[in-house]
C-alpha cells in the first residue's frame, strides 16, 4: 500500500467536536471569558480605540513579532501613551497595585454565585412561592387521575343506559302516519305516495296576482298582427300535438281592431277611415259618427267603494262630458 500524503485540503486542521458538546464551556473557559470582557470595557471608559486595545492585547500576550511592518519606534510610543493613560486611570480609581487594568476585586461574583443562588425578587414576594402555589391549587389533579380500566367501564355503562333510553322513547312515540304529511307544507323526502292536488289549490293558483302578461306580435303579411292564446276547446278540437306529456301552448295570429294599449293606438292612428270612405262601402253608405252617451252605467261594485269615490267619479264624468 502506498503511504502517500493526503493533500492539504483533505487535512484536518481543527479538532471537530460532535454536535452534543458542541457550544459547551467548563466553568473556568466561562469565567476567564468573562474577566476579558470586564477588562474590555474598563479599556474602553479610558478612551482607548479599538486598535490601540488590539495593540494592548497583542502586548499582554507577546505577539508584537508578528507587527514587522511598523517600526519599533512607534510602536514603542504608541505603547507608552497607552499604560500611560491605563495607570493614570488606577491611580484615579486607587488600583495601582492590580497586575491587570480595571480587573475586579477579591470577592468574585462567580464564587457569590456559587455559595448563593441569584434571587430575582425581594423575600417575602409571592413569585418566590410559586411551586407551592401550584402544588396546593393543582395538586389533586395529579392524584384525581381516574384508570383507562375504570374509565372504559364507565363509558360502556352510560352506553347502554343510551341505548334504553332511545329503546324507551321510540315505544312512546306513536307511528305517524305519512299520508297525514301530505297537508303540509314543506319537503316531501320521506312521502311514499305523491299527494294529490286539491280543485281549491289549483284555482288559487289561478287567482294569483302578478305582473301583466305582455303580448306578442309578429308580421304576416307585411303587417303587424297581435298573437293571442288558443283556447283549450280549439285546441282539442285540432287535435294538438303533445310532447313527452308536456301540452305545448299554441298562439293564432289576430289583425288588431281594437287597441288595448298605447301602443297599438299609435299603429293604428294612420290607419282609421274617414266618414267619407266608410260610406263608399256600400253596406255604410248611411253611416252617421255616434253620438257619445252622458249616462254612466255602473256594475259589480265592490263592497269596499265609498260614498266619496263614487262622489269623485260623478264628478269627473260629468266635466268630462258636461
Amino acid at each position: 500500500m502506498s503511504t502517500e500524503p493526503l493533500p492539504k485540503e483533505f487535512e484536518k486542521t481543527t479538532e471537530v467536536l460532535p454536535f452534543t458538546k458542541y457550544g459547551l464551556q467548563s466553568f473556568k473557559e466561562f469565567k476567564q471569558a468573562e474577566k476579558d470582557l470586564q477588562n474590555l470595557e474598563c479599556l474602553k471608559k479610558i478612551g482607548l480605540t479599538s486598535e490601540e486595545i488590539k495593540l494592548y492585547q497583542d502586548n499582554e500576550a507577546g505577539l508584537l513579532d508578528q507587527r514587522k511592518k511598523v517600526e519599533c519606534s512607534v510602536l514603542k510610543s504608541k505603547l507608552d501613551s497607552i499604560y500611560n493613560r491605563i495607570n493614570e486611570s488606577q491611580n484615579e480609581a486607587g488600583s495601582s497595585k492590580q497586575e491587570e487594568p480595571c480587573s475586579s476585586k477579591d470577592t468574585d461574583i462567580f464564587e457569590r454565585l456559587q455559595k448563593q443562588p441569584i434571587t430575582f425578587y425581594p423575600e417575602g414576594h409571592p413569585m418566590n412561592e410559586i411551586k407551592e402555589l401550584e402544588e396546593n391549587l393543582f395538586g389533586h389533579l395529579k392524584t384525581d387521575i381516574i384508570p383507562i380500566t375504570k374509565r372504559r367501564k364507565i363509558l360502556r355503562h352510560l352506553e347502554r343506559r343510551k341505548e334504553r333510553i332511545l329503546a324507551q322513547e321510540k315505544q312512546l312515540i306513536p307511528t305517524i302516519d305519512h299520508s297525514s304529511k301530505v297537508a303540509k307544507s314543506g319537503s316531501l323526502w320521506d312521502v311514499k305516495e305523491l299527494p294529490t292536488r286539491s280543485q281549491q289549490s289549483a284555482e288559487k293558483e289561478k287567482q294569483v296576482m302578478g305582473p301583466k302578461q305582455r303580448q306578442m306580435y309578429t308580421i304576416k303579411d307585411n303587417k303587424i298582427v297581435r298573437l293571442e292564446p288558443v283556447n283549450v276547446e280549439e285546441r282539442m278540437h285540432e287535435n294538438n300535438v303533445v310532447n313527452n306529456g308536456i301540452e305545448q301552448q299554441e298562439f293564432r295570429a289576430v289583425d288588431i281592431v281594437i287597441p288595448v294599449n298605447g301602443a297599438e293606438e299609435q299603429l293604428l292612428e294612420g290607419t282609421k277611415m274617414s266618414v267619407d270612405d266608410i260610406r263608399t262601402i256600400e253596406r255604410f253608405k248611411d253611416y252617421e259618427p255616434g253620438i257619445p252617451s252622458k249616462v254612466l252605467y255602473l256594475k259589480n261594485i265592490a263592497p269596499s267603494v265609498g260614498q266619496e269615490q263614487l262622489s269623485l267619479l260623478f264628478n269627473q264624468f260629468q266635466l268630462e262630458n258636461g
